[in-house]
């Protein structure tokens, strides 16, 4: 489903659908807490052109994912994982509350260095430029699953 399309052709729909899933995500988060994980990994997949314009990230995620990443923010350690191999909005996403932020460095061509201006480290990428080298799945990809 295309989610965004959705909302912009009936926003009540896309709002029900919405909130279907960010309830889902939250009843994810608080199942890990009670079994006692130290932290969560968030995968971000939609603040990227092909997905998403930026006011349609902003204006309809964003703060949903802010809300569902506040829940595990008394957790020792939480990366958000930033997709996307294009334009990332990583200027828009560099607040939402984690202990570390993720996203294909090398793809984007924006580096730890340029993300430094907008938030402190720690930084995690497949690529071994960032602080936190993340490692491909069994199947040899470069995805990140939660």
């Amino acid at each position: 489903m295309d989610l965004p399309k959705v909302c912009e052709a009936d926003p009540s729909a896309g709002s029900l659908v919405l909130d279907q899933l960010v309830n889902e995500v939250a009843q994810q988060i608080k199942i890990a807490i009670s079994n006692g994980a130290q932290g969560i990994a968030y995968v971000l997949n939609g603040a990227f052109p092909e997905q998403t314009t930026p006011m349609q990230y902003g204006g309809l995620f964003l703060e949903r994912d802010r809300e569902l990443l506040a829940l595990a923010m008394d957790l020792q350690f939480n990366l958000i994982f930033v997709e996307g191999n294009s334009e990332v909005y990583l200027d828009t996403v560099s607040d939402l509350p984690a202990h570390a932020l993720g996203w294909r460095i090398q793809e984007t061509g924006f580096t730890p260095t340029m993300m430094s201006a907008n938030r402190p480290g720690p930084y995690a990428s497949f690529d071994g430029l960032g602080d936190i080298t993340l490692l491909p799945t069994s199947n040899g990809g470069n995805e990140v699953a939660a």
